[in-house]
């Protein structure tokens, strides 16, 4: 990031208070999406999810965000997370079921 771009970056809270990342002439980025492509070193891909490992969208710590590798994945994992709580008894962890079905995570803390 540029100097340029360093001043032109402000954190602005929408109406329904989440934080984004605005640079000036470019599209805005959620704040967590920054966070993550910080600590990941590159930016995220635009189909590379957010996922907030305590359900708790506010929490932005980098120690409560995952980067998968697809929306499928993420929806994998909420679903797998929901049968949990439900009581439900897998066979296989998440991590082998993210293996079975070629689903990746491509950043964890």
């Amino acid at each position: 990031m540029t100097g340029l771009q360093r001043l032109a970056v402000r954190l602005a809270v929408e109406e329904h208070g989440e934080r984004r990342r605005r640079i000036a002439h470019q599209r805005r980025v959620r704040y967590y999406r920054n966070k993550v492509s910080m600590r990941l070193g590159r930016e995220l891909l635009t189909h590379e999810p957010v996922h907030h490992v305590d359900g708790n969208p506010t929490n932005d710590e980098i120690e409560n965000l995952m980067a998968l590798s697809s929306q499928l994945a993420h929806m994998c994992l909420h679903r797998l997370k929901r049968y949990e709580a439900e009581g439900v008894v897998g066979l296989y962890s998440v991590a082998e079921l993210f293996n079975l079905r070629g689903h990746r995570v491509v950043w964890a803390t």
